[in-house]
């Protein structure tokens, strides 16, 4: 088995560990997360059969111990020659039962993120998006006008 590169090593950490949290049914684990130097947010979830994505309950909710985990090795995975030169804040995981793993990334500057918003910047929703995920007014509009 040929050497496997630093980035494909911490893929395959992380793999295993959304491949322990993966309910019965899921056809996807999905990993939404963002890294800042003040805070990091993770939220895992599923995607089942027909493409619905749910969240995990706070009953259900994998230990916070492994969220750590993946978050620690996305840190990692930052440093590593694939992930150097581009820079990046925020990231989504998908894994599936095959299993293959797939990251996307974006990098969004820590003032124009949310709480709960992933993979976009607060200065690209409509209002309607905002308000649905709860932004007061406010917040958007100063993000809108900088």
């Amino acid at each position: 088995m040929a050497d496997l590169s630093p980035d494909q090593e911490i893929l395959n950490q992380i793999a295993a560990i959304l491949g322990s949290i993966a309910p019965p049914g899921a056809s996807e684990i999905v990993f939404h997360g963002k890294i800042y130097e003040d805070a990091n947010q993770g939220r895992p979830g599923w995607i089942d059969g027909e493409g619905t994505l749910h969240r995990f309950s706070r009953k259900s909710a994998p230990p916070l111990e492994k969220i750590s985990e993946v978050l620690e090795l996305v840190e990692g995975l930052k440093n590593t020659p694939a992930f150097a030169k581009s820079p990046f804040s925020q990231f989504e995981i998908r894994l599936t039962r095959t299993p293959s793993i797939e990251i996307n990334t974006a990098d969004i500057p820590r003032e124009d993120s949310w709480s709960g918003l992933y993979m976009r910047p607060l200065s690209a929703l409509t209002w309607a998006e905002a308000e649905a995920l709860r932004i007061p007014r406010e917040a958007w509009e100063q993000r809108q006008s900088s």
